[in-house]
């Protein structure tokens, strides 16, 4: 009976053993596959727009320069709404428009975009802020063959920032504004920025 019994917990002893080997490699093979195959997030099902065109007060001008504002809702097909900013004798062109963006819209963009029209060749640049802060991405150009068309410049949330950090690194929380900014443009000339959206995709 004592053997018996010995052998009996000889066998329970390789069986828990056996057990934790197993699991133990299942949840060393699962680590492994995740860190080369991170799960990908579903993307977004429809545009959220990062801007209200329809309330001047959520724009702020950041470069404290005199120019003009001016917002048309549209209510129908034929004009779209947009923002106006015309700058007289500047260098630069920084704006913000506030409104949150919550960390799960950002997680799951592949696109920050603006839809807008131009005056003059240039290059833009956009960010996104939580108390002054956040990342930013490579400018982007805008020939003698854009100008005057309405055009969307859109730019990979994961690629060509000028920090180079991977989105995990900044969405710690919800973020209060974005930020559209020029330069290398025709200072003698007026500068009319029209924008038509800015949304991520």
């Amino acid at each position: 009976m004592m053997y018996l019994s010995r052998i009996l917990k000889i066998n329970r002893f390789h069986l828990i053993n056996k057990l934790l080997v197993i699991i133990i490699t299942i949840v060393f093979t699962w680590t492994i596959f995740v860190t080369a195959n991170p799960i990908k997030p579903q993307r977004l099902t429809e545009r959220f727009y990062a801007c209200d065109l329809n309330d001047i007060n959520s724009w702020v001008d950041v470069i404290k320069k005199p120019f003009l504002i001016s917002s048309t809702k549209s209510f129908n097909d034929e004009v779209e709404s947009h923002i106006q900013f015309t700058y007289k004798d500047t260098t630069h062109f920084m704006i913000q428009c506030k409104k949150r963006i919550p960390k799960e819209i950002l997680f799951r963009a592949k696109t920050i975009n603006i839809k807008m029209e131009v005056n003059q060749p240039i290059k833009f640049d956009i960010g996104i802020h939580r108390v002054g802060q956040g990342p930013g991405w490579q400018p982007q150009d805008i020939g003698t063959d854009e100008i005057n068309n309405i055009i969307t410049l859109d730019w990979q949330i994961d690629s060509g920032q000028v920090e180079q950090e991977k989105r995990l690194n900044w969405l710690s929380g919800d973020y209060e504004a974005v930020s559209i900014g020029a330069k290398e443009f025709d200072e003698n000339k007026d500068l009319i920025i029209t924008i038509y959206s800015v949304f991520l995709d």
